[in-house]
Protein backbone atom coordinates (compact mmCIF):
# COMPACT_ATOMS: atom_id res chain seq x y z
CA UNK A 1 0.00 0.00 0.00
CA UNK A 2 2.70 2.18 0.85
CA UNK A 3 4.20 1.63 -1.90
CA UNK A 4 1.28 2.34 -4.56
CA UNK A 5 0.99 5.73 -2.75
CA UNK A 6 4.74 6.47 -2.97
CA UNK A 7 3.93 5.31 -6.71
CA UNK A 8 0.95 7.93 -6.90
CA UNK A 9 3.35 10.94 -5.11
CA UNK A 10 5.90 10.76 -7.70
CA UNK A 11 3.10 10.61 -10.94
CA UNK A 12 1.92 14.01 -9.00
CA UNK A 13 5.41 15.43 -8.93
CA UNK A 14 6.15 14.71 -12.55
CA UNK A 15 2.93 15.83 -12.81
CA UNK A 16 3.73 19.24 -11.68
CA UNK A 17 7.47 19.23 -13.34
CA UNK A 18 5.92 18.89 -16.87
CA UNK A 19 3.77 21.24 -15.94
CA UNK A 20 6.04 23.80 -14.72
CA UNK A 21 8.41 23.08 -18.32
CA UNK A 22 5.16 23.64 -20.42
CA UNK A 23 4.27 27.22 -18.50
CA UNK A 24 8.47 27.71 -19.17
CA UNK A 25 8.39 27.14 -22.67
CA UNK A 26 4.72 29.32 -23.37
CA UNK A 27 6.78 32.00 -21.31
CA UNK A 28 9.98 31.53 -23.46
CA UNK A 29 7.70 31.71 -26.71
CA UNK A 30 7.35 34.90 -28.87
CA UNK A 31 4.28 36.64 -27.56
CA UNK A 32 3.17 36.84 -31.08
CA UNK A 33 4.28 34.00 -33.37
CA UNK A 34 3.23 35.60 -36.89
CA UNK A 35 3.92 39.08 -37.53
CA UNK A 36 3.16 42.31 -40.36
CA UNK A 37 3.98 45.85 -40.99
CA UNK A 38 0.97 47.93 -40.28
CA UNK A 39 0.16 51.55 -40.95
CA UNK A 40 -2.28 51.16 -37.55
CA UNK A 41 -1.34 50.27 -34.25
CA UNK A 42 -4.01 47.44 -33.36
CA UNK A 43 -4.07 44.69 -31.05
CA UNK A 44 -4.29 42.65 -34.69
CA UNK A 45 -3.50 44.00 -37.33
CA UNK A 46 -6.73 44.26 -40.05
CA UNK A 47 -6.01 43.30 -43.41
CA UNK A 48 -6.81 46.74 -44.59
CA UNK A 49 -4.52 48.01 -42.56
CA UNK A 50 -1.76 46.02 -44.17
CA UNK A 51 1.05 47.89 -45.75
CA UNK A 52 1.37 46.80 -49.70
CA UNK A 53 3.18 43.78 -50.60
CA UNK A 54 5.98 44.56 -51.44
CA UNK A 55 6.80 47.62 -49.14
CA UNK A 56 10.01 49.38 -49.94
CA UNK A 57 11.64 50.78 -46.81
CA UNK A 58 14.32 53.42 -46.97
CA UNK A 59 16.39 53.49 -43.56
CA UNK A 60 19.01 55.89 -42.73
CA UNK A 61 21.70 56.35 -40.15
CA UNK A 62 20.48 59.69 -38.89
CA UNK A 63 20.98 60.14 -35.26
CA UNK A 64 24.88 58.64 -35.13
CA UNK A 65 27.97 57.32 -36.47
CA UNK A 66 28.00 53.60 -37.69
CA UNK A 67 30.85 51.96 -35.96
CA UNK A 68 32.83 48.95 -37.03
CA UNK A 69 34.08 48.04 -33.46
CA UNK A 70 37.52 46.17 -33.94
CA UNK A 71 40.38 44.53 -31.96
CA UNK A 72 42.39 47.50 -33.77
CA UNK A 73 40.15 50.37 -33.44
CA UNK A 74 37.12 52.25 -34.65
CA UNK A 75 35.79 53.09 -37.57
CA UNK A 76 33.36 55.50 -38.13
CA UNK A 77 31.03 56.07 -41.15
CA UNK A 78 29.09 59.46 -41.11
CA UNK A 79 26.75 58.36 -43.81
CA UNK A 80 25.08 55.23 -44.43
CA UNK A 81 21.88 54.66 -46.53
CA UNK A 82 19.78 51.15 -47.45
CA UNK A 83 16.66 50.72 -49.51
CA UNK A 84 14.62 47.28 -48.85
CA UNK A 85 11.40 45.66 -50.26
CA UNK A 86 9.63 43.77 -47.83
CA UNK A 87 7.59 40.81 -48.54
CA UNK A 88 4.96 42.20 -46.39
CA UNK A 89 2.15 39.58 -45.26
CA UNK A 90 0.83 37.63 -41.88
CA UNK A 91 3.75 35.38 -41.61
CA UNK A 92 6.24 33.65 -39.03
CA UNK A 93 8.63 34.33 -41.23
CA UNK A 94 8.92 37.75 -43.73
CA UNK A 95 11.86 38.04 -46.05
CA UNK A 96 13.42 41.49 -47.30
CA UNK A 97 15.60 41.93 -50.27
CA UNK A 98 18.27 44.54 -50.03
CA UNK A 99 18.48 46.55 -53.34
CA UNK A 100 20.88 49.03 -51.85
CA UNK A 101 23.60 49.81 -49.48
CA UNK A 102 25.83 52.42 -49.29
CA UNK A 103 28.14 53.29 -46.29
CA UNK A 104 30.56 56.33 -46.75
CA UNK A 105 32.36 58.84 -45.06
CA UNK A 106 34.46 56.63 -42.92
CA UNK A 107 37.54 56.92 -40.89
CA UNK A 108 39.79 55.23 -38.89
CA UNK A 109 40.94 57.58 -36.14
CA UNK A 110 43.00 59.93 -38.52
CA UNK A 111 43.08 57.41 -41.45
CA UNK A 112 40.47 57.78 -44.53
CA UNK A 113 38.81 54.27 -44.78
CA UNK A 114 36.62 53.27 -48.13
CA UNK A 115 33.66 50.61 -47.95
CA UNK A 116 33.08 48.79 -50.79
CA UNK A 117 29.84 46.38 -51.25
CA UNK A 118 30.26 43.54 -53.35
CA UNK A 119 26.85 42.02 -52.81
CA UNK A 120 23.19 42.56 -51.80
CA UNK A 121 21.23 39.29 -50.19
CA UNK A 122 18.00 39.41 -48.31
CA UNK A 123 16.76 39.89 -45.09
CA UNK A 124 14.35 37.74 -42.94
CA UNK A 125 11.98 39.15 -40.31
CA UNK A 126 10.94 36.67 -37.18
CA UNK A 127 8.89 37.91 -34.06
CA UNK A 128 10.93 38.70 -31.35
CA UNK A 129 9.15 37.42 -27.65
CA UNK A 130 8.11 41.05 -27.27
CA UNK A 131 5.29 42.92 -29.19
CA UNK A 132 6.76 45.44 -31.45
CA UNK A 133 9.61 43.95 -32.10
CA UNK A 134 11.56 41.61 -34.60
CA UNK A 135 14.67 39.49 -34.76
CA UNK A 136 16.10 40.51 -38.45
CA UNK A 137 19.37 38.11 -39.82
CA UNK A 138 21.18 38.73 -43.25
CA UNK A 139 20.43 35.78 -45.13
CA UNK A 140 21.24 34.18 -48.52
CA UNK A 141 18.88 35.18 -51.38
CA UNK A 142 18.59 34.04 -54.80
CA UNK A 143 22.45 32.92 -54.31
CA UNK A 144 23.66 36.00 -53.27
CA UNK A 145 24.48 37.27 -49.62
CA UNK A 146 25.24 41.05 -48.32
CA UNK A 147 28.65 41.20 -47.72
CA UNK A 148 31.50 44.31 -47.83
CA UNK A 149 35.04 45.53 -47.57
CA UNK A 150 36.86 47.79 -45.66
CA UNK A 151 39.81 49.29 -46.57
CA UNK A 152 41.43 51.45 -44.15
CA UNK A 153 45.36 52.53 -45.50
CA UNK A 154 47.58 49.41 -44.55
CA UNK A 155 46.04 48.94 -41.48
CA UNK A 156 42.53 47.02 -42.60
CA UNK A 157 41.98 45.74 -46.04
CA UNK A 158 39.26 42.92 -45.10
CA UNK A 159 35.38 41.81 -46.39
CA UNK A 160 33.08 41.10 -43.98
CA UNK A 161 29.59 39.24 -44.36
CA UNK A 162 27.31 37.63 -41.78
CA UNK A 163 27.27 34.81 -40.01
CA UNK A 164 24.41 32.68 -38.12
CA UNK A 165 25.41 34.73 -34.35
CA UNK A 166 25.01 38.27 -36.94
CA UNK A 167 21.28 39.14 -35.52
CA UNK A 168 19.71 42.49 -35.79
CA UNK A 169 16.37 43.86 -34.22
CA UNK A 170 13.95 45.71 -35.77
CA UNK A 171 11.68 48.16 -33.59
CA UNK A 172 8.44 49.80 -33.63
CA UNK A 173 8.82 53.28 -31.53
CA UNK A 174 5.49 54.50 -28.90
CA UNK A 175 5.26 57.34 -32.62
CA UNK A 176 5.13 54.23 -35.12
CA UNK A 177 8.55 55.26 -36.58
CA UNK A 178 10.58 51.71 -37.47
CA UNK A 179 14.44 51.35 -36.14
CA UNK A 180 16.68 48.82 -37.20
CA UNK A 181 19.70 48.47 -34.36
CA UNK A 182 23.03 46.59 -34.63
CA UNK A 183 24.38 46.45 -30.96
CA UNK A 184 27.83 45.11 -31.10
CA UNK A 185 26.47 42.83 -33.47
CA UNK A 186 29.33 40.24 -34.58
CA UNK A 187 30.41 40.20 -38.29
CA UNK A 188 31.94 36.98 -40.11
CA UNK A 189 35.25 37.35 -41.99
CA UNK A 190 35.04 36.51 -45.37
CA UNK A 191 38.82 37.29 -46.15
CA UNK A 192 41.22 39.59 -46.48
CA UNK A 193 43.43 41.31 -44.05
CA UNK A 194 41.49 41.53 -41.05
CA UNK A 195 41.62 42.82 -37.37
CA UNK A 196 41.09 39.34 -35.01
CA UNK A 197 37.60 40.76 -34.05
CA UNK A 198 34.84 43.27 -35.99
CA UNK A 199 31.48 44.11 -34.51
CA UNK A 200 29.09 46.17 -35.62
CA UNK A 201 26.95 49.08 -34.00
CA UNK A 202 24.00 50.59 -35.94
CA UNK A 203 20.91 52.54 -35.46
CA UNK A 204 18.93 52.60 -38.73
CA UNK A 205 15.67 55.19 -39.26
CA UNK A 206 13.00 54.72 -41.45
CA UNK A 207 13.02 57.95 -43.47
CA UNK A 208 10.99 59.09 -45.80
CA UNK A 209 12.07 60.31 -49.35
CA UNK A 210 12.29 64.31 -49.55
CA UNK A 211 15.07 66.80 -48.89
CA UNK A 212 15.45 66.52 -45.17
CA UNK A 213 14.78 62.53 -44.87
CA UNK A 214 12.29 62.80 -42.36
CA UNK A 215 11.36 60.19 -39.61
CA UNK A 216 8.70 58.13 -41.65
CA UNK A 217 6.24 56.59 -38.91
CA UNK A 218 3.43 54.45 -39.18
CA UNK A 219 5.30 51.30 -39.63
CA UNK A 220 4.15 49.05 -36.72
CA UNK A 221 5.63 45.66 -36.50
CA UNK A 222 1.93 43.89 -35.43
CA UNK A 223 0.74 40.30 -35.35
Amino acid sequence: MRFIKMLGLAALATMIAMAFVGASSAMAAPEHPEIVLCEKSELVCGVENWHPNPTELHMEGKTAPTKLLSSIGTVECQLVLSRITLLNKLAKLIEGHLLELKIEQCNLGSTKCTVTVNGLGGLSFTPDEEKLKAIVELIELEGKTTNFTVKCGFLINCTYGAGPETKLLAETDEAGHLLLLANATPLKVAGGFCPETAKWDATLHAVNLDPTLTLKTGLWIEL
